[in-house]
């Protein structure tokens, strides 16, 4: 029979070993693809800039309302709360939504003195809590007023670092890129009318540049293995 030290001790080794392998973020799919498990909330805040503070109510909130005349429209930002498995091929993933509410016929968005100028910011924070704890920003600026719809302009990617993935797999970053929303490839379009528009990304797990470099020359030299494979045969005639 086993000492009671040895036992507790094999005991602590396996509640040790549980509790490392139920910490590693990736997985190896049975096709032989890597995944990690990646989970994050989103937050929206909206901005108005000083000259249309008047007209503005509720800036630097997820939730801000707008003033023009008689008539206003309410933008009101809900995050998500998610988590998904992360591969080496993209996938829609989204990141919240913003309503419209107006209130009162006929609104459209303010203007500045300047039209160049932007109506209102939007910064959108994504925080991951596996497989590393940080947080990253898009932001965007809207513009011009005047209009029934207010289209924003900004970053349209971000990255997360990732831990060292198990051998041979060489991953540095999960990347966000913005879907485009709208039309000529617009970031994001908001309207005056009620309703709602989501904001999603394509996420994917990004090699390294080094990997990348390597796979680069490994596919020039099968290239150039084909292509003198393909050269014609000379056909000497016979000795006689």
């Amino acid at each position: 029979m086993k000492s009671l030290p040895t036992t507790v001790l094999g005991l602590a080794f396996l509640v040790l070993v549980s509790v490392d392998v139920a910490a590693d973020p990736f997985r190896i799919l049975p096709n032989g693809r890597l995944v990690v498990d990646t989970a994050f909330t989103t937050r929206g805040i909206f901005t108005c800039p000083p000259s249309i503070w008047y007209g503005c109510v509720g800036s630097g909130t997820s939730s801000v309302t707008l003033l023009n005349g008689m008539s206003s429209l309410t933008l009101r930002f809900t995050g998500v709360d998610t988590s998904l498995l992360v591969g080496d091929t993209a996938r829609p993933v989204g990141l919240g939504t913003i309503e419209s509410v107006p209130n009162g016929g006929g609104f459209t968005f303010p203007i500045r003195a300047n039209p160049n100028w932007s109506v209102l910011n939007f910064a959108l924070s994504v925080t991951e809590s596996s497989p590393l704890a940080s947080t990253r920003g898009f932001r965007w600026h809207a513009g011009p007023g005047g209009r029934t719809t207010l289209n924003f302009f900004g970053t349209t990617f971000v990255e997360f670092p990732l831990p060292p993935p198990p051998k041979p797999f060489h991953y540095t970053d999960t990347e966000f890129t913005i879907v485009p929303v709208g039309k000529q490839g617009r970031t994001l379009t908001v309207s005056s009318a009620p309703g709602s528009v989501g904001i999603t990304a394509d996420v994917a797990m990004v090699p390294e540049p080094s990997s990348m470099l390597l796979l680069g020359t490994g596919l020039a030299g099968v290239l150039y293995r084909v292509r003198r494979g393909a050269k014609p045969r000379r056909d000497y005639p016979a000795r006689p």
